[in-house]
């Protein structure tokens, strides 16, 4: 009896061990309610941060050698920094685009070539990347084109030999990322630029900046006109102040005419003509008279013979 129970309560241990066991490798198969995911594999160490040219290097390096992963990592650590250049913010936005595209994040990488093509309207992407890259581009390209108003930014310069000119900035934001902008001008390259502070304008006639008469010998004008986001990136310019865009001063040619009155009578064509007309005359006059004459008739004499008869033994006449 003592066996019998000791070998039941062995068998129930055993059963509730099994029991334990099956339990544990369900709960292991099944993650608990709100429990993270687990991590993601390592892919590899990502160089400290920087500065954003350095980082776009970084980034840029790892696209070149297909390490997509990485390089998604650097440019997203470099497109959510401040303060950003319009360059640098496009290699960024560029990289995190492509990137994302590859790794198959299609919407996502959609989402990034909308955003590319609010800060330049004129973004291509090569076509020989093939349909997982220009799929998402041509999706974010009909998204633009079937809104009513495009963004960007257009800057016209008036500039007069005489008198002040002006500048016509026409900012358009469909997206409302623009915060705060600015524009700079100056005559020539040695002096430094006058800014203005610039808001948007919308699609209407846009904000006009008057421009100082040009200084003397200078024709030139150089300017610029930026806009940035509420981070300070630069999202749209026309020119910035180490490559700005110029109008030059155009002077209409003047053509000098010389009045009639008070001229010599030396400086008249027509005296000239006259005086050889006449020196002509008179040397022709003096010639003909210098000339030995010619005999211009002949005299004849008659001679009569008187009483004497002709070789045909004709009687002449007499003489009388």
């Amino acid at each position: 009896m003592v066996w019998a129970m000791g070998t039941g309560s062995h068998r129930n241990h055993r059963n509730l061990a099994v029991c334990l066991v099956a339990l544990l490798a369900s709960a292991a198969r099944v993650p608990l309610a709100g429990a993270a995911p687990p991590p993601r594999a390592p892919i590899g160490a990502i160089p400290p941060l920087a500065d954003p040219a350095t980082d776009l290097a970084v980034a840029e390096k790892f696209y070149a050698d297909l390490d997509y992963d990485r390089a998604n990592l650097v440019a997203a650590r470099v497109a959510g920094g401040k303060g950003l250049t319009h360059q640098e913010l496009l290699r960024a936005m560029r990289i995190l685009a492509l990137t994302d595209a590859a790794l198959g994040h299609e919407d996502q990488a959609r989402e990034e070539f909308i955003e590319i093509l609010t800060y330049a309207a004129d973004f291509q992407v090569d076509p020989n990347l093939g349909p997982r890259v220009t799929a998402p581009f041509l999706e974010a390209r009909g998204y633009w084109r079937a809104q009513p108003e495009k963004p960007g930014m257009e800057v016209t310069a008036t500039v007069r030999v005489d008198g002040p000119g002006t500048l016509r900035v026409v900012t358009r934001d469909p997206t409302h990322i623009v915060k705060t902008g600015t524009v700079g001008f100056r005559w020539g390259s040695t002096i430094p630029y006058t800014t203005a502070p610039l808001t948007v304008s919308g699609p209407g006639d846009g904000i006009v900046i008057d421009v100082p008469e040009r200084p003397a010998n200078i024709m030139r004008l150089d300017y610029y006109a930026q806009v940035f986001d509420e981070r300070g990136n630069a999202v749209m310019e026309v020119g910035n102040a180490t490559s700005p865009k110029s109008a030059v001063v155009d002077i209409p040619k003047v053509v000098v005419v010389a009045k009639p009155e008070g001229r010599s009578i030396f400086a008249s064509p027509i005296f000239w003509t006259v005086a050889g007309v006449v020196v002509a005359g008179a040397a022709t006059t003096a010639y003909l008279l210098a000339r030995p004459k010619s005999p211009t008739g002949a005299t004849l004499t008659g001679a009569a013979q008187c009483g004497a008869s002709d070789s045909a033994g004709t009687p002449g006449m007499a003489c009388r």
